[in-house]
């Protein structure tokens, strides 16, 4: 499941935290400060999974480079 959310774009991505920290100040609002600590932490736990995990390209490699 994290895989498939990982290739969802960035701004699907970011909505998905920022509606988690929304929630999070709003349970902390009600006084749940717990779910609201919890919350915070799975929402930033989720940011920190969907990073891309590729590498990034060789900045001297030609993408068309075809010689090997």
């Amino acid at each position: 499941m994290l895989y498939a959310m990982s290739q969802w774009s960035r701004p699907a991505r970011a909505s998905i935290v920022i509606v988690g920290m929304l929630a999070a100040i709003v349970f902390f609002w009600l006084s749940i400060q717990a779910a609201a600590v919890a919350i915070g932490f799975v929402s930033l736990a989720t940011f920190w999974l969907l990073l891309p995990t590729d590498p990034p390209a060789d900045p001297n490699t030609a993408a068309n480079d075809s010689e090997g």
